[in-house]
């Protein structure tokens, strides 16, 4: 009940703690609501562990960009893979994609998009940061 929810940077690295940090960090310092928080680690999660098994992490010379901002009232959050194989849509829409797209708007009260772009899996978030900050 005391709990006051994460450093967002810190949420990202440990997403990554199991891959090596093969990621560019860039957003200012935000500290997260417990409800965020709890989403965007699932979140994190998944995204992680599937550029590790089929996307930019599945290669030596993979990385993952992840930049925040928070300015004029809006979170915005954008996941970018690069260097792993050609990305085609997947034909399955399975409990991790349902969890990235759905629930995280859901709980953040705001809008996300995954794209299968051919040099590598986009995921955007777009909340208010009413939503989202501690």
């Amino acid at each position: 009940s005391r709990w006051r929810g994460a450093d967002l940077q810190a949420l990202v690295e440990a997403a990554f703690q199991p891959y090596g940090m093969r990621v560019a960090l860039t957003g200012e310092a935000l500290t997260l609501n417990p409800q965020a928080t709890q989403i965007l680690a699932l979140a994190l999660n998944e995204l992680a562990t599937n550029a590790a098994k089929h996307g930019a992490l599945s290669r030596p010379e993979g990385r993952v960009e992840v930049a925040w901002s928070a300015a004029g009232g809006l979170f915005r959050f954008v996941w970018r893979e690069r260097g792993g194989p050609p990305v085609a849509v997947p034909t399955r829409h399975g409990f991790g994609r349902t969890l990235v797209e759905s629930a995280v708007a859901h709980e953040l009260c705001g809008t996300t998009r995954l794209d299968f772009l051919p040099e590598g899996v986009t995921y955007t978030i777009e909340a208010p940061l009413a939503e989202v900050a501690a």
